[in-house]
């Protein structure tokens, strides 16, 4: 990654941003040789040097593919600008944003019912939101492939080759409000055990599935905290989501039991809240054509404190398992 400083000055320009005050008016080799020190003492992990490469990534593409307000004429629009600011009455059901604005423990239970262990389901956006969320990223899709512009891969396991990074399109700054204003609320009482009030960050995006396509996802845990997936629409069978099992980084192969197999069906505009390790896969959609918006919401202090811990039988099936074993 060293390297990478003088082959690549976006890398530079990325670096160059966090450096301390006192070198931000340095010479570029002494910011070069300040950098070169860092880095040998002390390497990015992994995930970090991923989230450096979207972040490139995404200035890259948003030179191109902007929110209106800077939008360059000579560049394809979005289809409906609106989306790209925080609109709660235009976007959300009058039951959910009654529950957000209630009281949290009375309000959401009258409108959030469970289909799993902690798995809630509420109808969450209007149908004109979903309609015009998924013509926005059918427009930056066939926009991308025309221009010949790289899309970063939504997720590892996705199969639908029809997917795109929210961020990627402009999108951050309202999906920032929806963690922090609507999700963040709901996970405070549902997902307390792990962070859920304490959610800084996620990962969002859209895929597209068409029944010829014949695509699912086998089953997983994801890089969340907790997860918010909303199906966005249209008509199809199939895509049902399978839950079978909260399990810590131990035990996520471990054996299911037939108590927490839950299948539970996609309906439009409706959206699922579960824990960010609770074991689940998606059937095939067989027919039709199916939307879907998917939130990995992440807690860094919960991060954090999870490399001290190694019991979660509070919400581990096989933690809890082996605890009563004992």
């Amino acid at each position: 990654f060293s390297d990478a400083l003088d082959g690549r000055p976006e890398v530079f320009e990325v670096m160059e941003q966090h450096l301390p005050l006192a070198l931000y008016n340095a010479p570029r080799d002494v910011k070069l040789s300040f950098m070169r020190r860092i880095l040998a003492r002390d390497t990015p992990p992994p995930r970090a040097l991923r989230e450096i490469e979207i972040t490139m990534h995404r200035q890259k593409r948003l030179s191109s593919y902007e929110i209106p307000s800077i939008y360059p004429l000579n560049i394809l629009q979005p289809l409906y600008p609106q989306l790209y600011r925080m609109n709660p009455s235009g976007f959300f059901m009058p039951s959910f944003l009654r529950a957000i604005r209630g009281d949290p423990l009375e309000s959401f239970r009258d409108v959030m019912r469970p289909v799993a262990p902690v798995v809630v389901a509420f109808p969450m956006l209007r149908p004109g939101f979903c309609d015009m969320l998924v013509a926005e990223v059918q427009n930056f899709y066939m926009w991308a492939c025309t221009t010949k512009q790289k899309i970063l891969r939504t997720n590892a396991l996705n199969t639908s080759p029809y997917g795109v990074v929210l961020s990627d399109m402009g999108m951050q700054g309202v999906l920032d409000d929806l963690m922090k204003q609507f999700v963040s609320p709901i996970s405070t009482v549902f997902f307390s055990e792990v962070g859920g009030g304490s959610l800084d960050s996620h990962v969002s995006f859209v895929n597209l599935y068409h029944g010829d396509d014949n695509n699912g996802t086998d089953w997983h845990v994801d890089d969340s905290e907790v997860t918010l997936s909303v199906c966005l629409g249209k008509e199809f069978t199939g895509g049902e989501m399978y839950f079978n099992g909260r399990r810590c980084e131990n035990h996520t192969t471990s054996m299911e039991k037939d108590e927490e197999k839950v299948i539970h069906p996609q309906v439009p505009g409706e959206a699922l809240l579960h824990h960010g390790r609770h074991r689940h896969s998606v059937f095939p959609t067989f027919s039709g054509f199916r939307a879907d918006m998917t939130m990995w919401c992440r807690s860094s202090v919960f991060r954090e404190l999870r490399k001290y811990k190694t019991d979660f039988s509070n919400w581990c099936g096989e933690c809890k398992n082996l605890g009563v074993q004992m």
